[in-house]
């Protein structure tokens, strides 16, 4: 749309070589974009995780459940952005902001969260695609 009022404004100024060729580059910078760009759109979304903690079942490690959720996470996504953690005398809740390559990638998400952290409650929202 931008472009069109462009033209018109540049063509209406009686400035038809100018207009004519900045058209000209932006329509083959658009173009090396589409071809240059990644194969495979990847779904970027956000995943929201809740953990009820049982203080009398503590693990011996010391390991928290944030970093027993990222490895998992970080396994069946492609990138990963923690937004937030939050940690409440009885539940865990992180969010973050991933980006999945296909429905199994999904499917191992869920898998390996529900195993990593027994009772743990996984949400997939759908944000949008690059």
């Amino acid at each position: 749309l931008f472009l069109s009022i462009g033209i018109g404004i540049g063509m209406g100024a009686h400035k038809a070589l100018i207009t004519t060729v900045v058209f000209t580059i932006i329509l083959i910078f658009i173009t090396l974009r589409h071809y240059t760009s990644r194969p495979g759109k990847r779904l970027r979304t956000i995943v929201q995780v809740s953990v009820p903690i049982d203080p009398g079942n503590r693990d011996r490690s010391g390991k928290t459940e944030l970093d027993t959720l990222l490895p998992v996470v970080e396994a069946a996504c492609d990138k990963v952005d923690l937004r937030r953690v939050d940690r409440q005398q009885d539940e865990f809740n992180a969010s973050l902001l991933v980006e999945i390559k296909d429905t199994q990638a999904i499917a191992a998400l869920f898998s390996g969260v529900k195993t990593a952290l027994p009772g743990a409650n996984v949400s997939l929202i759908e944000r949008d695609t690059p």
